[in-house]
């Protein structure tokens, strides 16, 4: 039903564009027109994926404040692959503040542990946020708990999408969505891995 939806959106405007050109008089006022018509949908997506370009240069990507060292593990991201490949002693996570629980080492062996008290000095966060309906971030970032203050960053800009792209995406089943983001951004796992073993160095 949505692919339908779109399909006789484009029609309609189609035979629009064809009639006012038919309609108008002279040849510079149906160029015009013609021009108008190419524009109204696609200025404001190709300018979008301009602009998000130029974010990505300047806010995306890792950035890194300060790195920590003899960090024996850290807290909001509990893989057991971080303690394998990267040498941490834990990893621990909390769901609600409340019921955390983490994975050690213990000997030569990791344990999970269930209803913990974090040690941790570390925290791993996710940040999201949309501005003005058209571009928005997510951001992965690494705080020092007790400082407050923010080591290192990892952000993924993402372009919502222009006028008519947001218009065409609400007949879709799955609704508006981002339509470009940062090329150069690595898989989201990279990116937390990344972020962490360069920041926290065991």
């Amino acid at each position: 039903m949505g692919g339908l939806g779109i399909l006789l959106i484009i029609v309609f405007y189609i035979a629009l564009t064809v009639f006012l050109l038919i309609k108008a008089k002279s040849m510079m006022a149906k160029l015009l027109m013609f021009i108008i018509a190419i524009l109204l949908p696609t200025a404001d997506a190709v300018y979008g994926r301009y602009k998000l370009k130029q974010m990505c240069g300047s806010e995306g990507g890792l950035k890194i404040y300060h790195v920590a060292n003899n960090v024996k593990g850290f807290m909001g991201y509990a893989n057991v692959d971080m303690i394998k490949k990267y040498g941490y002693d834990y990893v621990e996570e909390c769901h609600y503040k409340s019921i955390c629980y983490g994975y050690y080492k213990d000997g030569g062996e990791i344990v999970r542990k269930d209803d913990i008290s974090p040690k941790s000095k570390y925290l791993i966060k996710k940040e999201f946020e949309l501005k003005n309906g058209k571009y928005g971030y997510q951001k992965y970032l690494i705080e020092d708990i007790k400082l407050q203050n923010i080591l290192a960053t990892d952000t993924q800009l993402v372009f919502m999408g222009g006028w008519a792209e947001q218009f065409l995406g609400k007949f879709t089943g799955a609704g508006g969505g981002n339509v470009a983001l940062c090329e150069s951004s690595p898989d989201v796992l990279v990116r937390i891995e990344n972020l962490i073993s360069k920041t926290l160095l065991p």
